[in-house]
């Protein structure tokens, strides 16, 4: 199995209206990046969930490629509606998973749009630092 274990920078169960206009689980490769994406949003954590994400189960639609995100007219920056309807193209296009640099930290974001139970698997609840 090829995955990455994560941290989530948006709370279960919370309505995040990110890349869709519907729930999108954001979550971080980096554990900094998730506390930086909170702050900027104006909340904090008091616990991190760690995830694996299955990326054998995954079909990324890869932002962080410029080439990729060119073609998808993509150029950073916070959830607007064009980063929306880039979303909802995406899942069109069979997409279930965005990937995209963070503009608050080190780390890669990944917006799981769609399938969260076939490719979020939670491993640990820890203290967040």
């Amino acid at each position: 199995m090829n995955s990455k274990v994560i941290g989530r920078s948006q709370a279960p169960g919370s309505s995040h209206s990110g890349w869709t206009k519907k729930s999108t689980a954001v979550i971080s490769d980096d554990a900094a990046t998730t506390l930086a994406e909170l702050a900027h949003h104006g909340a904090s954590g008091s616990h991190t969930i760690r995830y694996s994400l299955d990326l054998n189960k995954a079909n990324i639609l890869d932002l962080t490629d410029p080439s990729i995100a060119k073609a998808w007219g993509y150029a950073g920056g916070d959830i607007t509606p064009a980063t929306q309807a880039i979303g909802i193209r995406a899942i069109e296009a069979g997409y279930n998973v965005i990937k995209f640099p963070s503009l608050r930290g080190p780390g890669t974001n990944y917006g799981v749009i769609s399938d969260f139970n076939k490719i979020l698997t939670p491993k640990m609840i820890v203290p967040t630092p």
